[in-house]
């Protein structure tokens, strides 16, 4: 643990990743593998080739990069680190004994072994407590070079020094070439090739450098070969066990998970095939396998989805319900995409039930008449989701508008309050101008935007159920009983129980009129009946409109808000 800490690798975590149930384990075939490299890694630690022993691992990662080997490798390398700082802290404390005692040639030996190994270490793995060594040791060769030099002054030329340094780098490059370790040895030669050296050791350095490369790729062509072979092998494997595990999937003879976990052993192995013929083959075998997987996790992630709604539908939470219903909006199983409109729909119907708004569905309508003259004409539209009001906007509902906003109150009421017992009746004498002060303040209030219904959606409001249009909000006959269209006595909105649209707003055949924008979206109307058209059927059309000017008021006129589907 502390060997950990110092290498800034944090402390190793105790967890037996075999046991762990998110992590797909090795098979016992990749363990004897597995342990056979550890071997390979222990011998050259045991000869000090620390850098060796852990660009085993890189290679190990590099042909198995499943998640499952990283605590494995790293628990190995971290072990293989902890062998080379002890033994390097050993090479310098030899140092500084032998410094201390004026033996100079050894402890510059010493010194030069934890330069090397220390080196070589850095170019595969980066630790701080490596860099530290480093560090100790530049700082200790400096000052067994210092000693040297107060002992005796320089006799040597600077071409005999610098042979004499190439003759070192040599050696280190003759090594890193035996472990082929081409990078290590290119690296060492290339501080060669500076104008700080002459020309003789310049040109012997680029004609190492030469060697090198030619080296490096007769390697690389072998190891190519081994590879290629090797995957192979493992295909011929895979292919059978493959062509199993889709039967027994298709069969439903194994579990989902279980099957799931081959699934994404098997498609590394394929996705590492070089070999074209069985590559074609792999990749019909691995679509198939992926449809597989992706049927059996999609699935299980919708149903996990839907329970989630169901619950936040229960907790009145539709915002997130509905965020959840917007991932399957585009889904291509038809079967699905059909469940989720329908719970779409009936999270948006839900939605804001509790503020008294209903919620209209967009799309195409037909709205107006040729035949009737207080109606626009007939024409197609298209409309966007949108939410209507359940109810006319009533006195109580009014009166908390004048009192948290100041706004002029009707002509009628008196100390800024409705007559007591009509506080759910609609509020009336109200113009278009305190119908949109209403709005605003609203649309504040509740962070949204409210406005005025249009022409258009205060009649598909009124007429339409989704599918077809009727003649009034309750259906194609009339029937006074079912609506307040003469007597001139507002009624509370919702009484006439009858007088209920298709998407459940009330009170649009009769009542109040009610400020709509006109279809031209330049001005204002009304439209519905009221309780003074004396009972005239026309009045409660849904097409029907009253002529009237923008200034208008009067004891039957009112409103109802929108609120936008946002």
């Amino acid at each position: 643990v502390i060997v950990f800490i110092i290498l800034g690798r944090g402390v190793p975590s105790t967890e037996n990743p075999l046991t762990r149930a998110d992590v797909v384990h090795p098979t016992d075939g990749e363990m004897v593998v597995f342990n056979n490299e550890k071997s390979k890694a222990d011998r050259l630690a045991d000869e000090e080739r620390y850098a060796s022993a852990l660009e085993v691992w890189d290679e190990f990662v590099r042909i198995n990069p499943q998640d499952y080997w990283k605590s494995y490798v790293e628990k190995e390398r971290g072990r293989i680190l902890e062998i080379a700082v002890a033994r390097l802290q050993a090479f310098l404390s030899e140092a500084k004994k032998f410094l201390n005692a004026g033996d100079t040639a050894q402890a510059k030996q010493s010194y030069e072994n934890v330069l090397t190994s220390a080196e070589r270490i850095k170019k595969v793995y980066f630790a701080p407590k490596i860099e530290e060594l480093l560090q100790e040791a530049r700082q200790g060769f400096a000052e067994v070079e210092k000693a040297e030099k107060t002992a005796r002054p320089p006799e040597v030329s600077l071409k005999e020094k610098q042979m004499a340094e190439w003759e070192r780098a040599q050696k280190m490059i003759d090594e890193d070439l035996a472990k082929n370790e081409f990078a290590g040895a290119r690296e060492t030669c290339q501080a060669f090739l500076t104008k700080e050296y002459v020309s003789e050791v310049s040109s012997a350095a680029r004609e190492r450098l030469e060697e090198i490369d030619r080296k490096e790729k007769e390697y690389k062509k072998r190891l190519e070969a081994e590879r290629i072979e090797k995957e192979k092998r493992e295909f011929e494997n895979a292919m059978k066990e493959a062509n199993n595990l889709v039967t027994q999937l298709r069969n439903k003879t194994l579990p989902r998970i279980e099957a799931s976990e081959k699934i994404r052993r098997l498609c590394r192995a394929y996705e590492r095939h070089s070999n074209e013929e069985f590559r074609k083959e792999a990749e019909r075998i691995l679509s198939e396998l992926r449809e597989l997987e992706k049927e059996i996790i999609e699935e299980e992630v919708f149903f996990e989805d839907m329970k989630r709604v169901h619950d936040l539908m229960e907790k009145k939470d539709f915002d997130k319900a509905l965020e959840i219903c917007r991932k399957y909006t585009d889904s291509n199983r038809q079967e699905r995409k059909e469940q989720v409109q329908e719970k779409f729909l009936k999270i948006k119907k839900e939605r804001f039930l509790d503020k008294n708004l209903v919620y209209v569905a967009g799309g195409e309508f037909t709205i107006g008449s040729d035949n009737l003259q207080d109606s626009n004409p007939l024409r197609k539209c298209k409309m966007d989701p949108f939410y209507i009001g359940i109810y006319e906007v009533t006195n109580a509902e009014y009166e908390r508008f004048i009192r948290e906003s100041g706004h002029k109150p009707p002509a009628h009421w008196r100390n800024n309050k409705p007559k007591k017992g009509e506080e759910n009746h609609p509020v009336t004498w109200v113009s278009v101008k305190d119908a949109l002060a209403y709005c605003a303040w609203l649309s504040k209030k509740e962070g949204a935007i409210y406005r005025l219904p249009t022409e258009a959606e205060w009649e598909i409001a009124a007429s339409w159920d989704g599918s077809k249009k009727s003649v009034y909000p309750w259906g194609d006959e009339f029937r006074s009983s079912f609506c307040n269209l003469e007597g001139g006595r507002l009624m509370a909105v919702g009484e006439c129980r009858g007088d209920r649209s298709p998407v459940g707003a009330f009170d649009m055949g009769g009542n109040v009129c009610e400020w709509v924008t006109t279809l031209d979206g330049k001005g204002y109307t009304l439209c519905g009946g009221c309780c003074d058209d004396g009972g005239e059927a026309k009045a409660a059309r849904a097409t029907f409109r009253h002529k009237c000017n923008e200034d208008t008021i009067g004891a039957s006129i009112g409103f109802r808000v929108v609120r936008e589907d946002k």
